[in-house]
């Protein structure tokens, strides 16, 4: 399904959309429609994926978690010290 849309672009940008485009030999519709597939693509696409080294495996829970809390309680004594 192909539908209609108005825009409205910056005098500029437009003559420099509508160069690449001839420069490309493509439409500028085209142009605007890739731009917004790729815009609108689903997050899961447009993550990297991240490859993890078996040394860095091998660190996972070495130092154990942080409570958040405990960190939280930690600065604001630390921050409360310095300010006396």
């Amino acid at each position: 399904m192909e539908g209609n849309l108005t825009l409205r672009i910056n005098e500029s940008i437009l003559k420099k959309a509508i160069r690449y485009a001839h420069k490309n030999k493509i439409d500028l519709s085209v142009v605007i429609e890739d731009f917004l597939a790729k815009f609108v693509a689903d997050k899961e696409v447009q993550e990297k994926k991240v490859v993890v080294s078996d040394e860095v495996k091998e660190l996972i829970g070495i130092l154990g978690s942080a409570d958040s809390d405990t960190w939280k309680e930690e600065r604001a004594e630390y921050l409360t010290e310095k300010y006396k």
